[in-house]
Order: C-alpha cells, then structure tokens, then sequence
C-alpha cells in the first residue's frame, strides 16, 4: 500500500506514513505563471494507494481532481481518498430557496474519481450521503483523549457537539456535558454546562472546528468564573481566522490536528486513520 500526499495534506500523509511504515510519496509539484498547477509521479504506480489531499479551499479541489485521475493513470489498482479538511461542509443545506447545496456538489465531483472516500470530523455526516462510492466519516476520538488523558471532564460547546464531548470522555473514562445558554435578565446571558460542577475541575472543550475563537473565549471566561482551574480547547479543523489566538487567551491551551496547518497543530492522529483506514499503525 502506497500514500500519496497532496500539496495540501502533507504533514498528515506523513504522520499516516510514518505511525502505519508505508510507502510515501510526495508527487512533484509548482504552479505555473498562469497560476494553474502541475504534477508528476515518476514511478509506477500498484495495487492501493491512500490520497491524502484537502478540498479546500479552491485551489485544493482541483488540485485533488488531477491527483486521483494521475494516480490512476499510473497504475494503481485501488484509490481510498481521505479528504482531511472539506470545503464547503458547513453548507450542508439550502437554507433559503435557490441556494446551492454546495457540499453535496463538492461530494459528488471528488467521489467519480475514487474508488473509496473519507472524511475526518465532517461538519454534517449526511453529505456524504451524495458519494457515489463507499464513503465513511472518522471522528479520531481515541487520538483526543490520549491527549488529554490529564483533563477532569470533557464539554461540548453546545448540543450539537456532545458526541464528540461523549466520544472522547468514554476513552477517558471522565465524565462530560455540553454547555448551554442561561439567561440572567434581559441584559446578560451565560454560558454553563447543563449539568456538572466545573468547580475546581481541569476541562477540555472539544468542537470540530474553531474559526473566529469567539464561542471558545465566551465559554473559557465564563467556565473560569463557575470555578474551572484549567480549560482547554480542543478542535478537529483549525481555521483560526483574524485574531482568534488573541481572542482565546483566557484558554490554558488551544489545540488542533493536522487536518489544517497552524501552530496550533499538535494533536496527532495519524496511528489513528492509519488502524481506521488502512489497518496497520
């Protein structure tokens, strides 16, 4: 079994190749002065090969399109694609009349040209509903809680997110919640676990993707006042755009994978895709 690692998804592919001891390779690639892309994979190709390769964000998707379609041409029998990160996810619907369903669209166009696909901590599971080609979603929930194995209790930051927040506590063996939104009077509303006692506790907050960070900065202020010792953030997808570090100081630590590259990338996961996926590391 061979990985291939695309320009967008190549820390990744090497942890997967590293925790796993396959093949990896790393095809030739630049940029034209038109701005459109080129590669190459000199030696033949056998057997499966695991693409490793982001959708996101344009450029990447086209980008995947001519790797899968090179792969193949070189031989490979088999394409398992893993898309770390996939644009478009959160458009998961239309919500007002006329609008594009564009993660359907995306899931659509990426699948013809594998033979297998996976996602890591997609936004909504359903989309992959659209792949015409087995398609599965890994949420590496193992990998978090090895992370955080010396957190007193794991909180989602809404209810929407508990099952990662119940994922993760079940290897921890540590109890966990989601927040909620309580409101004081007309003026002030607080956010607060539904249920537990956060007093005197260590908590990790777990969500699949940080953007601007406000939600995380809200949640770690209001958890320190409801007597939280150390809270952490914990994401899947690190988008981390403007000054969302800034914004997250109150956090004791803010952590991502490798699905996007920042310096907050230090939750290793690839041992875990590589038992998921490929049955070894």
């Amino acid at each position: 079994m061979t990985i291939v690692a695309g320009p967008r998804s190549r820390e990744l592919a090497a942890e997967m190749a590293e925790a796993s001891g396959q093949k990896l390779i790393v095809p030739e690639h630049k940029r034209f002065p038109d701005g459109e892309a080129y590669f190459r994979i000199p030696d033949d190709l056998e057997g499966e090969v695991v693409l490793v390769q982001n959708a996101f964000p344009d450029g990447g998707i086209v980008e995947l399109l001519v790797l899968a379609d090179l792969i193949k041409s070189r031989g490979a029998e088999y394409v398992h694609l893993l898309v770390p990160y996939l644009g478009y996810a959160r458009q998961d619907k239309s919500f007002t009349p006329g609008e594009a369903v564009s993660s359907g669209t995306i899931i659509r166009h990426i699948s013809r040209s594998v033979d297998a696909l996976a996602t890591i901590d997609i936004h909504s599971p359903s989309v992959l509903d659209n792949s015409d080609v087995p398609a599965q979603n890994i949420y590496p929930a193992k990998s978090f809680a090895d992370f955080l194995n010396d957190m007193d209790v794991v909180l989602a930051p809404d209810e929407g997110a508990k099952h990662r927040a119940e994922a993760v506590a079940e290897h921890l063996d540590k109890p966990w919640d989601h927040l909620v939104k309580v409101r004081l009077d007309d003026q002030h509303v607080v956010m607060e676990p539904k249920g537990l006692d956060v007093s005197g506790m260590s908590v990790a907050i777990v969500d699949d993707i940080i953007s601007t960070g406000g939600t995380i900065a809200r949640a770690s202020e209001q958890l320190r006042s409801q007597g939280a010792t150390r809270v952490v953030a914990v994401c899947t997808h690190g988008l981390f755009s403007g000054n969302a570090f800034d914004r997250m100081s109150t956090c004791d630590g803010v952590h991502s994978t490798r699905t996007l590259m920042s310096e907050a990338s230090s939750i290793p996961i690839g041992a875990e895709l590589s038992r998921r996926i490929l049955g070894s590391g």
